[in-house]
């Protein structure tokens, strides 16, 4: 008897972790009705570092000091966003604005990119993501021009910039 309380007080815990959570990202959208390819501009509108500069972010190795996104809080996007029980592999937690590119391990900044969709996904983004980083380096954009347009629809960034 008294396991059973514990389970479905546990079950209760978690129930209202999500409601809190849920109200605390403005309420997260289900997985199913949402567009897989962009994250849900209320949860996930981007977030960038404080003063980053377009020379520190060209300096080699800027961002490899900020470390990984915590297992807490990537757990915190999966729930968020309603992934929480899918498999481990399908998807990336990605940062919106890329670290690289002055982006932070903010939970606004972060979101669940699949990794094996088509034609967008994780792998599709990091290239895109690299390619960027070189242009703005190169000065051929600027950072805050490339943040602002990540923030807004990294799809039609990708199209503006790269095309087919």
């Amino acid at each position: 008897m008294g396991a059973s309380i514990a389970s479905t007080g546990r079950v209760l815990l978690a129930i209202a972790a999500v409601a809190v959570l849920g109200l605390w990202l403005g309420g997260a959208t289900p997985a199913a009705a949402r567009d897989p390819n962009h994250p849900d501009p209320q949860m996930t509108p981007g977030d960038v570092l404080p003063g980053v500069t377009q020379e520190q972010v060209c300096q080699p190795g800027y961002g490899e000091n900020i470390g990984p996104i915590p297992q807490r809080r990537a757990e915190q996007v999966l729930l968020a966003y309603g992934l929480l029980n899918t498999d481990p592999g399908a998807y990336k937690i990605d940062h919106l604005i890329p670290l690289a590119l002055g982006g932070s391990n903010n939970i606004t900044n972060l979101w669940p990119l699949a990794r094996n969709a088509e034609p967008w996904n994780a792998y599709v983004k990091d290239v895109f993501e690299r390619k960027l980083h070189t242009m703005i380096c190169t000065g051929g954009l600027s950072l805050s021009e490339v943040q602002a347009a990540l923030a807004k629809d990294w799809i039609a960034a990708y199209w503006r910039w790269i095309g087919e």
